[in-house]
């Protein structure tokens, strides 16, 4: 059996394993709280949708939604999207929800701020390099969003929008925010990614309502203290940005349960995240993190923890206090010892540690009796601790590129093992009781120095079992 072919198999059998984890992590960039896109269908209830200014405008009283989105399907290339919005917009008294995604739209009428009884404003997708200062003028305005425009600037009108809940600029190109954003007082979602903004203002403090705050794929250098006063927020997204320290304010943080800070610059951890009890799960993936706080002992509540490449070279022994953790990357860093409080994460079923540096496993692994999968290649092992094979729920090991010139006979009570690779280690034989891993179906073995005896006593004591030498 070519090793080629047994990778991908145990490649596959460990993505079927992590599909629950990686369905919560790969959200759509675009709606990180998959959310985004339905808020302006709440409310439309049976009300008539009217397709047309002209339409609309034989019964203007009337009309409460305008959606003017360019049509999809076959004809969606051959279809003008609209260029101009006739001030005629005016008229329509009554409307509720304004809807102009997919067009061409390069400005707005200041007749638009006569809408008095907007809730809804969508202009998506469209060629806006402005807005008008009368926007600010909407104050009935719940939700607008103006995704994937041109926006260099906003009006310091926006901050009269007093009602405002939800505001999405994100694609645009702004490269900051007016002060006056701080006078949005019932703004819940915040989201403003892909842009080229180089700092917050410190009246983003004042958005004490604010749930959730996406900022990723920006040109971030530093958060402003005045974070810490969003005592409301939930999520918080700052991935991919240039970020280097965080303030210690994200102290006041304390009802957050999602954190993303990947692909930032950062180094260490300030302690006061401690006060994040309820986080569910936190990103720090591509950073330069040497080390962790002792805090991190804190989130018992958390469920997923992605630590993966940075210069991490130990773990405090606080980590052990994540009892409700189920996944743990930790790949790609410096790691040559993990600590005997390792054990206490009981509920982990999810344990990435590949390329590290780590020479030895503590007795306490066993104590991971939820483990499912675990991967551990590219290290220096030379020998597991017995206590593996107290893992009686592990289905998938992966031990290729270590240093291993024995395995101990208890790891044979692993009887639910579907995977194990072994491959580029220094094997001379397998542990005699190997026939009762009767769920094997892939043992990879290749470029060890197991001789042709031992190959054919492999070969007739796990009949069913595909095994690559």
């Amino acid at each position: 059996m070519r090793h080629d072919v047994i990778s991908w198999k145990i490649l596959l059998i460990v993505a079927i394993y992590l599909i629950p984890t990686l369905y919560i992590t790969a959200q759509d960039p675009d709606d990180p709280f998959g959310e985004i896109d339905n808020l302006l269908d709440e409310g439309s209830g049976d009300e008539k949708i009217y397709s047309s200014l002209q339409e609309a405008l034989q019964e203007p009283e009337q009309v409460k939604i305008l959606d003017m989105t360019r049509a999809g399907g076959d004809e969606f290339d051959e279809q003008e999207g609209l260029e101009k919005l006739s001030s005629d917009i005016q008229r329509l008294i009554n409307l509720e929800e304004l809807i102009l995604n997919d067009n061409q739209l390069e400005f707005l009428p200041d007749e638009i701020g006569q809408l008095k009884k907007l809730r809804r404003l969508s202009i998506a997708d469209n060629q806006l390099m402005e807005l008008p200062e009368s926007i600010g003028k909407l104050e009935s305005l719940e939700t607008l969003n103006i995704r994937g425009n041109s926006l260099e600037t906003l009006p310091n009108s926006i901050g009269k929008l007093k009602k405002l809940k939800n505001l999405v600029l994100d694609h645009n190109q702004l490269a900051e925010l007016p002060k006056e954003i701080g006078g949005l007082s019932a703004l819940n979602i915040f989201s403003i990614n892909s842009n080229t903004l180089k700092k917050l203002p410190p009246e983003i403090g004042a958005l004490t309502k604010l749930t959730k705050l996406t900022v990723w794929d920006n040109q971030l250098t530093e958060i402003p203290q005045e974070i810490g006063s969003l005592t409301a927020l939930k999520v918080l997204d700052l991935n991919s940005n240039q970020i280097s320290k965080l303030p210690e304010s994200v102290s006041g943080l304390s009802q957050v349960t999602r954190v993303n800070l990947m692909s930032n610059l950062l180094n260490s951890l300030p302690k006061g995240i401690g006060n994040w009890r309820g986080l569910v799960k936190l990103d720090c993936s591509y950073n330069r993190l040497t080390k962790l706080p002792g805090t991190i002992g804190n989130f018992t509540s958390l469920e997923e923890l992605v630590l993966s490449n940075n210069q991490l070279a130990e773990l405090p022994k606080e980590i052990g206090n994540l009892k409700r953790l189920m996944t743990f990357d930790l790949n790609v860093n410096k790691l040559t010892t993990l600590p005997s409080e390792f054990g206490g994460l009981i509920s982990l079923k999810d344990l990435v540690l590949w390329d590290n540096r780590l020479n030895k496993l503590p007795q306490t692994i066993g104590n991971l009796e939820n483990l499912v999968t675990l991967d551990l290649n590219t290290n220096k092992l030379k020998a597991l601790p017995a206590s593996i094979g107290d893992l009686d729920n592990m289905q998938v090991l992966v031990l290729w590129g270590n240093e291993l010139e024995t395995l101990p006979e208890k790891i044979c009570d692993l009887s639910g093992m579907l995977a194990l690779d072994l491959n580029s280690n220094r094997l001379q034989k397998m542990p005699s009781g190997i026939d009762k891993m009767k769920s094997l179906l892939i043992l990879n073995l290749t470029k060890n120095l197991v001789q042709k005896s031992e190959q054919e006593r492999l070969k007739g004591i796990l009949p069913t079992t595909e095994i690559s030498f």
